[in-house]
């Protein structure tokens, strides 16, 4: 085995003048055609856009249901637009005065701007789309434009499970899914050594205040450096030890943070909501209850055949190296919290790191074999999540996002899922 000659340089193949504005043409008149396109020739400069302006249109043609993130976004945007005397300076009171239980800034900024202009819940979604797909889709290609000629077919599943882990459907949950890939395009910056990525990294914090956590992960990280043995030997622990008391966090909460930060999570700390919300986890279908499994039992695979089998060749190479250890980090952190609601949210970026290290892994070393076990749980793990997943998202989907276009998308009668216009059932 050895590393190719052109690890990790960036390919960037010209694109014609034509080949430049056609994808935008084709994207205008169809966009999942355009969408389609854009995948197909995922070596020209601007198919990173076209994804990015698809993330738009998704929010555009949205559907919101009773009791979701998004349907609460669209209440309070409905109810600020009703305030036009509302001031920017009174918003700002209200988000971050003393009084305010508000930690999040940026959400409650993009619903106070666009409030001033329209009540339409749609346009709101769309610009939700377009913060969460510039992120979105410059981690997507993050990994493209370390593709020399062509994704080998070994990579190819890391690919697509990497573009389906936090899909542009999540802006249904915006601030916490955002926040997520704004925090791990900082990660990815700031691993190819561009200390600005320091800047998204922290920025994050203002999307989703959880991402405190993650700021204090990687301040962990920071500071201990890239020691791999021990790391994984803390992730070992953490599966044996895959419980903490809810009431000892939030007694340190209480102890430890600030007024706000306490009556911001006191909900999510109490002893009814955990009951609630596993409660609510267990009567879901079985296959989107552990769909989370399907990843945590492949990563854990893939950590512990990698670290006995082919750490020789992750210790060569830096990247890699820095991404199995943030990831092992992550992971540990959420196993150990898993018991407290919403914890486990916190598996993604493990997800997202060591999905693609996995990637460059295979794309960018060549191999004489792989273990049998390790093709099958591979293909199968990735295409079960991958199928659930788009499942999930065909309840936030409709059929204005599969067949309309910018122009047409007010036609559409979005209060009918896709889900529900194929299988029938509002």
């Amino acid at each position: 085995m050895e590393l190719n000659s052109i690890t990790f340089k960036d390919y960037k193949p010209a694109a014609s003048r034509t080949d430049k504005y056609a994808s935008f043409f084709v994207f205008l008149i169809w966009p999942l055609l355009g969408l389609f396109l854009s995948i197909r020739h995922y070596k020209f400069k601007n198919s990173k856009n076209i994804i990015w302006f698809f993330s738009i249109f998704i929010g555009l043609s949205f559907s919101f249901s009773d009791g979701s993130d998004s349907n609460r976004y669209r209440n309070n945007l409905i109810n600020l637009h009703a305030k036009q005397h509302y001031s920017f300076a009174e918003f700002l009171d209200y988000t971050l005065g003393e009084e305010s239980n508000s930690i999040d800034f940026v959400q409650p900024l993009i619903n106070f701007l666009v409030s001033r202009f329209t009540a339409n819940e749609f346009i709101l979604f769309g610009v939700y789309g377009l913060v969460f797909g510039y992120f979105y889709s410059r981690n997507v290609y993050y990994l493209i434009n370390k593709v020399k000629e062509k994704v080998k077919i070994e990579a190819l599943g890391f690919l697509v499970l990497f573009a389906i882990l936090v899909p542009p459907w999540s802006i249904n949950g915006f601030r916490y899914w955002t926040a997520t890939h704004i925090f791990f395009y900082g990660l990815i910056q700031y691993f190819e050594g561009n200390k600005k990525g320091l800047l998204a990294i922290i920025s994050s914090v203002f999307v989703h205040y959880t991402y405190m956590l993650g700021l204090f992960l990687f301040a962990f990280y920071f500071v201990v450096g890239n020691r791999l043995n021990l790391y994984f030997l803390i992730y070992i622990l953490s599966l044996f030890l895959s419980f903490v008391d809810i009431t000892v966090v939030k007694s340190f909460t209480e102890k430890y943070s600030s007024e706000k930060v306490q009556n911001r999570t006191s909900t999510y700390l109490s002893e009814e909501y955990s009951e609630s919300y596993f409660e609510q986890e267990g009567s879901v279908n079985w296959y989107m209850k552990y769909r989370y499994d399907f990843i945590k039992i492949l990563v854990a695979g893939s950590y512990f055949w990698i670290f006995f089998a082919r750490q020789k060749l992750i210790r060569q190479n830096l990247m890699m190296l820095k991404l199995f250890c943030i990831g092992l980090i992550f992971m540990s952190f959420a196993n150990i919290n898993q018991s407290i609601p919403g914890m486990v949210r916190f598996f993604y970026i493990g997800f997202m790191s060591v999905t693609v290290m996995l990637f460059l892994f295979f794309q960018l070393l060549k191999f004489k074999r792989r273990p049998d076990w390790y093709k099958f749980a591979s293909v199968l793990f990735v295409f079960l999540f991958c199928i659930v997943e788009l499942r999930i998202g065909f309840d936030s989907l409709t059929l204005a996002t599969l067949v309309g276009n910018p122009f047409t998308v007010g036609w559409f009668d979005k209060s009918i899922t896709l889900f529900q216009f194929i299988f029938g059932g509002r």
